[in-house]
């Protein structure tokens, strides 16, 4: 009587141990095909074509706010890295300022995109967040007018 409760207890567990197997790949496998973002920047999406250089990582907290800087390579095209973060980086709440900047919450997002030699036809694409301050708008503010100054 006790072998057979205990063949059915291990028949149990080997079948639970399978399932639970063949259920986790699929999941990592889910996680793998979710979008993946460049390291450093929670909320900057890696598009897909682009590699990540992890050795060119630059990410430090200054008391003016955080410095971040990555770089990416891919055999993408131009258009296609500014039309991508174009649409992209406003849903994520980035507003637009410029061809490749962008500011949210007292950060600068700026995209370069160059091509290199040592590259072969890859495009390198440069992301850099730095903090900054919209100017004053209060009379007498060290950006805004100065009384008594000439212009």
């Amino acid at each position: 009587m006790k072998a057979g409760l205990l063949n059915r207890y291990l028949n149990t567990l080997l079948l639970t141990l399978y399932l639970a197997c063949g259920i986790a790949v699929p999941i990592e496998q889910s996680r793998a095909q979710e979008a993946a973002y460049v390291a450093g920047f929670e909320s900057l999406p890696l598009m897909s074509g682009l590699t990540e250089l992890k050795n060119e990582r630059v990410n430090f907290d200054t008391p003016a706010g955080r410095i971040v800087e990555a770089k990416t390579q891919g055999k993408v095209k131009v258009q296609s890295v500014e039309t991508f973060y174009a649409n992209t980086l406003p849903q994520l709440g980035w507003q637009k300022v410029g061809a490749r900047t962008f500011e949210r919450d007292g950060e600068r997002l700026s995209i370069e995109i160059s091509s290199a030699q040592a590259a072969g036809d890859n495009l390198i694409v440069r992301f850099a967040i730095r903090p900054f301050s919209k100017p004053s708008s209060i009379p007498g503010s060290i950006s805004g007018s100065i009384p008594g100054a000439k212009p």
